[in-house]
């Protein structure tokens, strides 16, 4: 079977335009699938990090709980809420810069089908 560059020299060779139109629009409408795929796994990407607040819930559970404890337990457990609040706050700064990347890959693609 010949390669796509193989066919496009043998259509050039034999002054074939018709065949050399058809070999460039095959390679153009590949390409936009190729870009509407990417832009679709983009897409997927973007949704897959998390949103602000995505641990609320269970620090104020937490929170709660540490009322009912007393001396160290509750200690304990305010240290281990903190913790999770910086994780928190540290996993969306990093999901926005991520979906910005994300993004700018995305514009980059369709500036490229223009």
């Amino acid at each position: 079977m010949r390669t796509a560059d193989e066919l496009e020299r043998l259509a050039y060779l034999n002054n074939d335009r018709g065949a050399l139109a058809l070999l460039h629009a095959h390679e153009d409408e590949a390409g936009q699938e190729q870009v509407s795929v990417a832009q679709s796994r983009l897409n997927e990407a973007i949704g897959c990090y998390p949103d602000e607040g995505f641990l609320s819930r269970h620090l104020i559970d937490l929170q709660a709980l540490s009322k009912r404890l007393r001396g160290e337990n509750r200690e304990e457990l305010l240290r281990i809420v903190a913790a999770l609040e910086e994780d928190e706050s540290a996993a969306v700064r990093e999901g926005e810069y991520g979906r910005a990347e994300l993004r700018k890959a995305q514009d980059e693609l369709s500036g490229g089908q223009q």
